[in-house]
């Protein structure tokens, strides 16, 4: 019988792996997967952005290859394997479902997120095990993007309590960073390093509200710097030696490009 094309994909990564493998793929350790699991998401991100579903497909073969590569370097120090892996996982899976796979009900999304979070609470002491573990391993060094960790950390957080009930609390912090960003800016011995701070309590209260609200900062930002751009794009079609221009002239073309967004509408 032939196999699966998961187990095919198994054997192909056990294969470039061993002595007569590819030298690349036998260089590789988890933190330089780590390092390709971060391109790969980022360029399913772009796709998922964009409904690219035929890119969509190909970066999810991607993300699932650097997967499975840091599996099988676990596993050949016998450290990890795929089964334990999936069990543990569906077995989380099912714990949590209660109104799916036990006697609970649950007839809407808010409905089912609390049976979650009510089987995530019987873990507790786990979870709090697993924060205080994630804050002694150099946590700050652990993501390659500190957007994804601050939102990583603020969920573990979440996880034990640690959390505003809703979304006023973290937009009503905004503010208020923002008027310390304010008092720190206009201090005649301003310290850059003060301001470094509160610029960075700012951006965390960002993601805390993006979070609660269930928005994605990184998207966000995406869908920003891609507003920027088709504007940039649009402005030198406006005038192709706009660089040369005076920043009020910039401006106006500036001003131009969103109207047009606008009108697009």
């Amino acid at each position: 019988m032939n196999n699966s094309p998961i187990e095919e994909l198994k054997s192909i990564i056990e294969t470039l792996r061993g002595p007569n493998g590819c030298p690349w793929d036998k260089k590789q350790t988890p933190m330089t997967m780590l390092d390709a699991l971060w391109e790969e998401v980022a360029e399913l991100n772009i796709a998922i952005v964009n409904s690219d579903i035929e890119n969509i497909e190909e970066e999810i073969g991607d993300v699932i290859l650097v997967l499975f590569m840091i599996i099988q370097i676990y596993k050949e120090q016998s450290q990890l394997d795929y089964e334990n892996i999936f069990i543990k996982l569906n077995n989380k899976l099912i714990r949590r479902h209660p109104h799916v796979f036990g006697k609970e009900k649950a007839s809407t999304a808010e409905e089912a997120l609390t049976h979650w979070n009510k089987e995530k609470r019987k873990e507790k002491k786990a979870i709090t095990n697993n924060l205080l573990d994630f804050l002694n391993n150099d946590f700050e060094n652990s993501f390659k993007s500190p957007y994804i960790l601050t939102y990583v950390l603020q969920e573990k957080l979440s996880q034990i309590g640690f959390d505003w009930e809703d979304s006023i609390g973290p937009l009503n912090k905004i503010k208020e960073e923002i008027l310390e960003i304010e008092h720190e800016f206009n201090k005649d011995n301003k310290n850059k390093e003060n301001l470094s701070t509160e610029i960075g309590d700012l951006i965390f209260s960002v993601i805390n509200f993006s979070r609660k609200e269930k928005i994605s900062p990184e998207k966000s930002l995406l869908m920003t710097l891609k507003k920027i751009k088709k504007r940039f794009i649009k402005m030198h079609q406006l005038n192709p030696d706009f660089e040369n221009l005076d920043l009020k002239s910039m401006d106006t073309l500036w001003n131009i490009s969103k109207n047009a967004e606008t009108d697009d509408c």
